[in-house]
C-alpha cells in the first residue's frame, strides 16, 4: 500500500498541475520561480494560458540543457588532463583550455602563498557570519539563497538517483548550518550540515530523520567573451542638441554646453541637476563647493546646483553659505547655481522634494550629501545608468573609516579604495540619480519622515515595488563618503536612531585594524604580561 501511494505521488509529480499560483486566475500560472523540484522533475506542465509564459518555460529548459552541456564539457576537460598525466605529456601536447578546469572536485585546489591570500570561510545558520567585510553578521541575500537552493536540489537529485532500485526515498528538510567561500580561480565551495527524512518502503518500512554533511563545489567553466558592436547611428536623444551660443545660461537643463567628451561622441551630454540638502556644516560645504568646481565647472560639465538650506540650531551660517554660492556663480555666470531657503526643522526628504520641484519633468536629478566627494567620471556613469522611464541609479558609495584608526594622519588619495581605508556602504540609499518624471510616478518622498535617515530606504523600496523602472545598484569608485564624527539625536524614533548609531559604529575601522588595536592591549583580553610572554616563548 505504501508503495502504491508512492507511485501515485510520483505520477502526480511527473504530470504536474500547478495549483499554487493564483488559483482564481490560471493565466498567472508558472509566472514565479521555475527552478523548483516540481518543475524540474515533471514531464508535462499544466496549465499555460498565456503564450509568453510558455516561451519563458521553453527558454528556462534550454538554459538547463546548456548548463548540463557545460558540465559535460568540464568532465571532458578533466578526462583530457588525466590522460595527459598518464601519458606523461604535460607541456607540448596538452589540448585542454586551462589547467584549472582539469582539476577534479576538491576543497584544496587553491594553495595560498601568504597569509593575505588565505581564503576565509563564512559561517551560516539563521544568519551569515562573514570573516571579511565591514559587517560580521548579515542576512541571506538573494544570490546566496538561490545558490543554496540550486546546490541542495542537485544534491537531492544525486541522492535519489537510484531510489527506486534501492526501495527508499530521501526528502530534504533544512540546512542546519554550513560554511561557504569563493575561490576566484575554481568556483564556490560549500560545507553544509543537512537534515533529511529517510523513507524506506521496500522490506521493513520506516521513516526516520537523518543528518548528513555535504561537501560541494560549484566549479567554474571556461570564460566566455562576447563582442558587441555599438549602433553607428543612434537616434537623437531629447537631451541632445546644439552647443549654446556664447552667453547662454544653464536654466533647468535646456541649454547644452560643449565638452571634449561630448564633441568626440558627436553629441551633447545630459545635464545633471545636483540637489544638496544642508543645515549648518559650513566648513564641509566649502570643501563640497571646491570639489564641485574642480570636477564640474572647470571641466565645463553640464550641471546645475540647488542648495536647499535649513536653519541650524547651533551653527547658523546661512549668510556665509549663500555668499559662497554667489561667489561661485559670479565666477561661472553661465551656470545655474542657487540656494533655496527652507522653513522648519531639517528634513532631507522635504529638501530633495523642493529641489525636484525646481526642475522640469525630463531633468536628471542627482540627490547628494555634503559629505560626498565625487569624480568627473561618476557624472558619465550617472547619465548612462539613469534612463528616463527605464532605470534609476542608486550607486553604492565607498565610505571612509575614521582616519585616526586607519592611518593616524597619513596623507592618502581621496579615491583610494582599500579594505583598511573604508568600506562599501551597501546599506545606504541616500545617493541617487533619477529622472524627475520617474520620481513623480512613485509619489516622491514621504514628507512625514523628519530628521536623519529612512526617507532614502522608503524611496528605494517604492522604486523596487513599482516595477516601472529597473533599479541599478553597483559600487561606484567615483563616490566617496568623507568620514566625519556623527551625533545621533536621541529624539529620533527607534528605527532612525538604530540606523544612525549603526552607521556611526561602522565607521570606526576595519575588522582587522580594530583587532590589531585589541591585540595591542592584552588587558582588554584578560591577559597578564606573564601570559603574553609565555605565548611569545611558545611561539
Amino acid at each position: 500500500m505504501f508503495q502504491d501511494d508512492l507511485e501515485g505521488d510520483q505520477m502526480q509529480t511527473i504530470l504536474f498541475h500547478n495549483s499554487t499560483e493564483r488559483k482564481e486566475d490560471e493565466r498567472e500560472s508558472f509566472t514565479g520561480d521555475l527552478y523548483t523540484p516540481e518543475v524540474i522533475q515533471a514531464t508535462t506542465l499544466h496549465p499555460f494560458k498565456v503564450t509568453a509564459h510558455l516561451y519563458r518555460a521553453h527558454a528556462f529548459f534550454h538554459a538547463l540543457k546548456t548548463r548540463d552541456l557545460r558540465h559535460k564539457t568540464l568532465l571532458l576537460q578533466r578526462d583530457v588532463r588525466d590522460m595527459d598525466v598518464l601519458l606523461g605529456d604535460r607541456t607540448g601536447g596538452a589540448t585542454y583550455v586551462d589547467d584549472a578546469l582539469g582539476l577534479h572536485s576538491g576543497l584544496n585546489k587553491f594553495r595560498p602563498r601568504s597569509r593575505e591570500s588565505v581564503l576565509t570561510w563564512n559561517f551560516m545558520s539563521r544568519a551569515v557570519y562573514a570573516a571579511g567585510g565591514y559587517q560580521p553578521k548579515c542576512g541571506f541575500d538573494q544570490a546566496l539563497k538561490h545558490s543554496l537552493q540550486d546546490i541542495v536540489m542537485q544534491v537531492m537529485f544525486m541522492i535519489n538517483k537510484h531510489s527506486r532500485q534501492r526501495g527508499r526515498v530521501i526528502d530534504f528538510r533544512e540546512i542546519l548550518y554550513g560554511y561557504y567561500r569563493h575561490d576566484p580561480r575554481h568556483g564556490a565551495d560549500y560545507i553544509v550540515d543537512i537534515l533529511l527524512t529517510y523513507k524506506k518502503y521496500a522490506g521493513r518500512k520506516m521513516t526516520v530523520p537523518v543528518r548528513r554533511h555535504a561537501y560541494i563545489q560549484q566549479a567554474f567553466t571556461a570564460p566566455e567573451f562576447r563582442e558587441e558592436m555599438p549602433d553607428p547611428s543612434p537616434p537623437p536623444s531629447e537631451h541632445q542638441g546644439a552647443p549654446p551660443r556664447d552667453g547662454a545660461d544653464f536654466n533647468s537643463g535646456d541649454a547644452d554646453l560643449p565638452t571634449a567628451a561630448a564633441a568626440a561622441a558627436g553629441g551633447a551630454q545630459t545635464t545633471v541637476h545636483f540637489v544638496l540638502p544642508l543645515a549648518g556644516r559650513y566648513t564641509t560645504f566649502k570643501r563640497f563647493l571646491s570639489n564641485f568646481e574642480s570636477a564640474c565647472l572647470r571641466g565645463e560639465e553640464r550641471v546645475t546646483l540647488a542648495v536647499i538650506l535649513f536653519t541650524h540650531a547651533y551653527e547658523d551660517r546661512r549668510d556665509d553659505t549663500v555668499a559662497a554660492v554667489a561667489t561661485l556663480r559670479a565666477k561661472y555666470p553661465r551656470y545655474d547655481l542657487q540656494t533655496v531657503h527652507a522653513a522648519g526643522a531639517f528634513s532631507r526628504g522635504l529638501a530633495l522634494q523642493i529641489g525636484a520641484r525646481l526642475r522640469r519633468a525630463d531633468a536628471l536629478l542627482f540627490f547628494v550629501d555634503v559629505d560626498i566627494y565625487f569624480s568627473r567620471d561618476f557624472l558619465e556613469r550617472a547619465r548612462l545608468n539613469a534612463r528616463r522611464g527605464v532605470s534609476v541609479y542608486f550607486p553604492i558609495v565607498f565610505s571612509q573609516y575614521n582616519p585616526r584608526t586607519v592611518d593616524a594622519g597619513e596623507e592618502r588619495d581621496v579615491f583610494s579604495i582599500d579594505d583598511d581605508v573604508g568600506y562599501w556602504r551597501e546599506f545606504g540609499y541616500g545617493i541617487a540619480c533619477v529622472y524627475n518624471s520617474d520620481l513623480h510616478v512613485v509619489g516622491g518622498f514621504d514628507l512625514t519622515i523628519e530628521g536623519w535617515g529612512r526617507e532614502d530606504v522608503d524611496l528605494f523600496e517604492r522604486f523596487l515595488a513599482s516595477g516601472n523602472v529597473t533599479v541599478v545598484r553597483a559600487p561606484d569608485p567615483g563616490l566617496v563618503h568623507i568620514y566625519h564624527d556623527k551625533t545621533c539625536d536621541p529624539g529620533l524614533d527607534a528605527a532612525q536612531l538604530t540606523m544612525c548609531r549603526g552607521s556611526d559604529t561602522n565607521g570606526y575601522g576595519s575588522t582587522r585594524r580594530l583587532a590589531d588595536v585589541v591585540y595591542a592591549r592584552p588587558d582588554l583580553l584578560g591577559m597578564t604580561d606573564e601570559d603574553d610572554d609565555e605565548d611569545g616563548d611558545a611561539t
